[in-house]
């Protein structure tokens, strides 16, 4: 009996839980997996319907591991399938708009290379394209300018910054001894008056001295 028969429509990737780009070492490893949990030693105590559906199950592995593990076998059920052989994708093939099946899935279908335009639109893009450069250069010369203004206007901006931090250092200097001798200046003019108002009082007193002088 064919092993395609013996899968009775069902998908053998998804019997093995497999994708399309699985290789033999994956197919082995993923046939030994499931097998361990439906092989037919494992319902001998069970009933015989449970032991039937365990051999049904185990015998559509199989079937699946040889239709895998089978170039020929498995090239004819993706071909019948309209799956994309060895898809990294998992994906099945498309249909074209005449109806029929394409060989490969889109993702895996090659890009139609770009042809190139024209000879008059290929001059025209050539002018195009050299417009574009000659307006980048500008700009770039425009830039370059512009970065040696900025350049300088920086460090003119610190040398004024550093003339304005030492004004503000002698201003603050000056200020500082404007208060100082204006302190003095207080206290002198304080001073002063004292001692205008001592000598007030002594040249009164020598006054009522010489008058009782007079007197006497």
């Amino acid at each position: 009996m064919n092993r395609l028969d013996q899968l009775h429509g069902h998908d053998p990737y998804a019997l093995m839980g497999l994708k399309s780009n699985a290789d033999d070492a994956t197919i082995k490893r993923a046939y030994k997996r499931n097998a361990l949990l439906c092989h037919p030693d494992k319902f001998l105590r069970k009933s015989e319907q449970e032991q039937l559906h365990a051999k049904t199950i185990f015998e559509r592995l199989t079937a699946a591991r040889d239709v895998l593990l089978d170039n020929t076998a498995r090239a004819a059920y993706d071909l019948a399938s309209h799956r994309c052989p060895r898809c990294p994708h998992n994906q099945l093939c498309f249909c074209n708009p005449d109806g029929r099946w394409s060989s490969r899935c889109a993702r895996c279908t090659p890009r139609v290379p770009v042809l190139p335009p024209p000879p008059s639109q290929n001059a025209t893009i050539q002018r195009a394209c050299q417009n574009v450069r000659f307006k980048m250069e500008k700009l770039d010369r425009t830039i370059a300018a512009l970065d040696e203004i900025i350049r300088k206007n920086t460090n003119t901006m610190h040398t004024l910054t550093r003339k304005r931090k030492r004004c503000d250092r002698e201003y603050a200097a000056a200020k500082a001894t404007v208060v100082t001798h204006s302190k003095k200046r207080t206290k002198a003019y304080h001073e002063y008056k004292n001692l205008a108002a001592t000598n007030a009082d002594l040249e009164l007193h020598v006054a009522e001295l010489q008058r009782r002088s007079r007197g006497y």
